[in-house]
């Protein structure tokens, strides 16, 4: 997964493939309320990502049985 940030108005993701755009809050400079909200969609967008590599891997466990 290749993570790309760049600076804008809003906060979006988007993913594509292997690549997830984070866009910051704010001007030029980041502050520290934009990095805790690329924290926050991190952990949010990672937390995801485990939920669904768990529930495949369940339905593949329960498909060899």
């Amino acid at each position: 997964m290749k993570w790309v940030v760049e600076s804008s108005p809003a906060v979006v993701t988007r993913r594509s493939g292997k690549t997830a755009t984070l866009r910051l809050s704010g001007d030029c400079h980041p502050t520290e309320s934009s990095w805790m909200e690329v924290g926050r969609v991190l952990r949010s967008f990672i937390l995801k990502s485990a939920q669904q590599e768990e529930a495949l891997h369940r339905i593949w466990y329960a498909l060899r049985r």
